[in-house]
């Protein structure tokens, strides 16, 4: 998926890890994780890494904004 280590790749996995906490506490599950990521870089790796998320699996939606953020949500059915 990522073919080195860099921090931006820390942050997205740091960020989505404290993130996927509190949605768990929310939610009960990571089932219906979506995440919404604003920026395209390396930032976004760490986030499909640990979440989990996708854009084949419609659980990752990408707004360029050139920020290094993340929503999360759940994914509507």
């Amino acid at each position: 998926m990522h073919n080195h280590f860099c921090p931006g790749l820390t942050h997205g996995v740091l960020a989505t890890t404290l993130g996927m906490i509190k949605f768990k506490e929310i939610f009960g599950d990571y089932k219906q994780v979506q995440a919404t990521v604003n920026t395209t870089s390396c930032f976004m790796d760490g986030v499909q890494f640990v979440a989990g998320t996708t854009l084949a699996n419609h659980g990752l939606k990408i707004e360029d904004e050139k920020v290094s953020s993340v929503i999360f949500s759940k994914k509507r059915m």
